[in-house]
């Protein structure tokens, strides 16, 4: 239903748009979509205002998914990186290669052309949701780890060694974002929707959207586990975005957990350059790391390149709890900071 709904939106925006091109131009694509949605919902809509308006040929039509990183490098991650398209017709292909060429650095990131737009559409879904099921994987390892004391990050390390196994992901306290966080439901809503195949299952796709749903339930629950004796529970959250050295709030995990905190009688404030107070107004926000003298509990659930750890370090106060979920404080001269201020450190995966 709620495909249907948002398909709705996207054929109502086609049809204006429909009615008023010149029938030579090209129609780029870019956003997510479930595979077949371009082929099979969005092209007969197009054909259909073409023959009302009696234009007797083929809309040309290309489509290339993003792949851009959000935060200070955005710009050189979209000129600087692969990009995968397809086309309705040779002639659409031949306009998408040459728009995208003015913009992408293709002698060093070369385009790549796939058979049909619903290839293309399918490499999209596919690259996020291997990416997803990466991360919920990990999310088990991490509650293994936790159980027998040991270190995943180093261990993660070891493995990474192998070049066959360098893009296994490291703990974490979730997944935020726009496309994680709903891209590997869109090959079961294609099946279904779309194709007609009601018998087609995606369990692993749909096991890890849950799996990585619940991630910020067990890092609140751990909290809770080492503050359980705590009578001072003011504290101070660093990163409330889905991602480093970004303000985006959409689906962010940090503002799961924030929210599981302010419930559990937790005094909550938050602290990110990123996030203005408007955009959290049940949590208060400071914007000075001389106030951290006012906290007991300090957790790090984003690694902002903003946040500058010796400076944080130096103002945190002795017998603090600091609590990092993102490996913030990664190098072991930290760990020996902490020691001299007798500041209690753990770890999410250590």
């Amino acid at each position: 239903k709620k495909f249907e709904k948002n398909l709705k939106n996207i054929l109502f925006l086609i049809k204006k748009v429909s009615y008023l091109i010149n029938p030579e131009c090209l129609i780029f694509l870019q956003t997510t979509l479930p595979p077949g949605t371009t082929e099979h919902k969005i092209i007969p809509v197009i054909k259909k205002i073409f023959k009302k308006r009696q234009i007797n040929k083929n809309p040309n039509i290309a489509y290339s998914y993003e792949r851009a990183m959000p935060g200070k490098d955005y710009l050189n991650s979209v000129s600087n990186f692969w990009r995968v398209y397809s086309s309705s017709n040779s002639y659409a292909g031949s306009l998408c290669e040459k728009f995208l060429k003015t913009f992408i650095n293709t002698n060093k990131f070369p385009l790549t052309k796939l058979k049909d737009i619903t290839s293309c559409e399918t490499a999209k879904v596919l690259e996020n949701t291997y990416r997803a099921v990466n991360i919920a994987l990990v999310d088990e390892w991490t509650k293994f780890s936790q159980k027998l004391n040991l270190n995943l990050y180093d261990i993660i390390e070891a493995i990474r060694v192998r070049p066959t196994h360098n893009n296994l992901r490291y703990p974490g306290l979730g997944v935020g974002g726009y496309c994680l966080t709903k891209d590997p439901t869109f090959a079961e809503v294609s099946a279904k929707s779309i194709f007609k195949l009601k018998d087609l299952k995606f369990p692993i796709s749909n096991l890890a959207i849950n799996i990585n749903s619940k991630m910020p339930s067990f890092s609140f629950n751990w909290i809770e586990k080492i503050t359980k004796n705590f009578k001072n529970k003011k504290t101070l959250l660093f990163g409330l975005s889905y991602k480093n050295d970004v303000g985006d709030l959409r689906f962010s995990p940090s503002i799961k957990l924030a929210k599981y905190l302010k419930k559990n009688k937790f005094k909550l404030n938050f602290f990110d350059p990123h996030v203005s107070q408007k955009e959290l107004k049940t949590v208060k926000k400071i914007s000075k790391y001389d106030s951290l003298v006012n906290y007991k509990i300090f957790i790090f659930s984003v690694n902002h390149s903003t946040f500058i750890k010796n400076k944080i370090i130096k103002k945190i106060p002795k017998n603090s709890l600091l609590i990092d979920l993102v490996n913030f404080f990664e190098k072991k001269k930290y760990i020996s900071e902490f020691k001299k201020k007798n500041i209690t450190y753990r770890a999410l995966g250590k």
